[in-house]
C-alpha cells in the first residue's frame, strides 16, 4: 500500500517537473509576442499612432492583442498588451510609438536608461522596479514593466 503511495507521488511530481519545463521552454517572451504584432502591423499602427497624436483621443480603436491604448503628453502612444500581478508585484508588457523615434520611459516618463541586452534599461536605485524597452523598427519600441 505504501509502495503504490510513494509511486503515485513520484507520478504527479514528475507531471508538476514536466509542466513547468514546458512552460519555460515553450512560452514566447513579452518582446517577441509585441514585436510580432508591430511587424505584421506596422503601416495600420502607425496611422492609428499618428492620428491618436493629432486627435488626441485614443477611443474607438480596437486591436487583437492589445488590451488598451494610451496617449502620454503627445510624446508616445502606448499599445498595452498584457498587465499581470497584484500591487507591487505588477508587471505590464506592449509596444509603444515614438514620434522622434527615441526610446521612452514607462508613461512617457524620463528614466536614465543604460543600454541592455538589445535595447535599454531603467533599474529603480533603492528598489526592484525595472523597465526595459527595444526597438522595433523605425518609431516602434517594444517594453516590459516590473514593479
Amino acid at each position: 500500500m505504501l509502495r503504490n503511495r510513494t509511486h503515485g507521488l513520484f507520478v504527479v511530481i514528475g507531471i508538476i517537473i514536466i509542466c513547468i519545463l514546458g512552460y519555460f521552454f515553450l512560452r514566447t517572451s513579452s518582446i517577441e509576442k509585441t514585436t510580432s504584432i508591430v511587424q505584421k502591423n506596422k503601416d495600420t499602427l502607425t496611422g492609428i499612432a499618428t492620428e491618436i497624436i493629432k486627435e488626441k483621443n485614443v477611443d474607438g480603436y480596437h486591436l487583437h492583442g492589445v488590451k488598451q491604448i494610451y496617449c502620454w503628453n503627445d510624446t508616445m502612444v502606448d499599445f498595452l498588451c498584457r498587465s499581470s500581478g497584484f500591487a507591487s508585484s505588477t508587471s505590464y508588457s506592449g509596444f509603444y510609438y515614438s514620434p522622434d523615434d527615441v526610446p521612452l520611459g514607462f508613461q512617457g516618463e524620463s528614466m536614465n536608461f543604460e543600454e541592455a541586452e538589445h535595447g535599454w534599461k531603467y533599474t529603480e536605485s533603492e528598489g526592484d522596479n525595472w523597465y526595459y524597452t527595444e526597438k522595433i523598427c523605425d518609431n516602434w519600441y517594444a517594453y516590459e514593466m516590473h514593479f
